[in-house]
């Protein structure tokens, strides 16, 4: 069984790594994608962590502007600050979707892995040959224990796709990234506009 380790396992603290290993129900070609997809999901919980540091950062200073905001006022333009304080919420609102979805594909990778790994044992083999149900009545079973309206969601999922999971998180990384992007882009803006409003 192919393994591969990496010195970013300690670091990341999610079983990423851990699960690039050979799947022996995926083709070569399945395996190929999903080995590739799990290099992006490394990058998830990095960029949560450090939105979370800029997160409290940012409220910290938000907090200190409000409470403090007589005296502020009188060393910053009210224009700036305004404009400043609207600019660093947007930047807060992203930090939270990037933390969010951080916690979310590192949360899904890790029951993914841990299910192809039982799909893969000689005991889950021999369970899924032996099934019953077809696919369509298998994903009606597993709806009816959801609410509406994520039951009608799997109910009507289609897709055969063997990397339908990991294909989903990457979009989720891929959100994750923008999300990012937009918190650190008006975060540094943020810190601009106040640096310019001083008096």
């Amino acid at each position: 069984m192919l393994r591969i380790h990496s010195p970013f396992n300690a670091s990341l603290g999610v079983q990423v790594w851990n699960a690039m290993k050979y799947i022996k129900h995926l083709d070569p070609d399945q395996n190929r994608q999903r080995l590739a997809f799990n290099s992006a999901f490394g990058m998830s919980k990095p960029m949560g962590e450090f939105s979370k540091w800029l997160l409290t950062g940012e409220a910290a200073l938000i907090a200190v502007v409000l409470v403090n905001l007589k005296d502020v006022s009188e060393i910053l333009c009210e224009a700036n600050l305004k404009w400043a304080l609207y600019v660093l919420t947007v930047s807060i609102l992203a930090g939270t979707i990037v933390k969010l979805l951080g916690v979310a594909v590192e949360a899904g990778v890790a029951a993914l892995a841990s299910a192809r790994e039982i799909i893969d044992s000689d005991e889950g083999s021999t369970n899924f040959k032996n099934s019953k149900l077809t696919n369509e009545e298998l994903r009606a079973e597993i709806s009816k224990a959801y609410l509406w309206p994520l039951s009608g969601l799997i109910s009507k999922q289609k897709s055969n796709d063997q990397l339908f999971g990991e294909k989903r998180f990457v979009k989720f990384v891929c959100i994750q990234i923008y999300a990012a992007n937009i918190q650190y882009i008006t975060g540094f803006i943020g810190l601009v506009i106040l640096t310019i409003g001083i008096r």
